[in-house]
């Protein structure tokens, strides 16, 4: 698999126990779910701005029916 650094100390994969070779997986994971998580939100927060703009929209609108 190659080097990981973490804390700018490279360290080599193979020579890695069991355990921290799990943990390095277990992070990759993390990194992977962090990724997904912030694309979903990115979307929902696009979503929740148009939302926002037709509610605006709609007001505005129904405010000159009153004029």
């Amino acid at each position: 698999m190659g080097t990981i650094t973490i804390d700018d100390v490279e360290y080599e994969f193979d020579d890695l126990t069991d355990e921290q070779k799990a943990i390095v997986g277990q992070l990759s994971n993390c990194q992977k779910k962090m990724a997904e998580l912030q694309s979903e939100f990115d979307i929902v927060q696009v979503a929740n701005a148009v939302y926002v703009n037709k509610l605006k929209a709609l007001l505005a609108s129904s405010g000159e029916d009153d004029v």
